[in-house]
């Protein structure tokens, strides 16, 4: 029997700007910036923010050819604020 709370959830549509916008707070998560919704505490996971980093660059790197210019500026901006975040964690160790 399945749990009702399963069939009434809704989820968002599924586009690019959606799948960026959860690659960005798991990586913040990564970061320390947020809480882990999991295990409740905020920290440098360095390794995996790194990850994150790179996997959206990758993701950018890639999309150049079919993603429109709001997509791209996206992209880009997250890329900077996590950056920028990373660096000040990894050199405030």
């Amino acid at each position: 029997m399945q749990d009702e709370k399963t069939e009434d959830t809704k989820f968002p549509e599924a586009n690019l700007a959606t799948f960026i916008t959860g690659m960005m707070m798991e990586g913040l998560v990564a970061i320390g910036e947020v809480e882990n919704p999991i295990d409740k505490k905020k920290e440098f996971r360095q390794e995996h923010a790194k990850y994150i980093i790179d996997t959206l660059s990758m993701l950018k790197d890639k999309m150049s050819g079919g993603a429109t210019t709001e997509e791209l500026s996206m992209v880009d901006g997250i890329l900077y604020e996590l950056r920028m975040k990373y660096v000040a964690h990894k050199d405030g160790e």
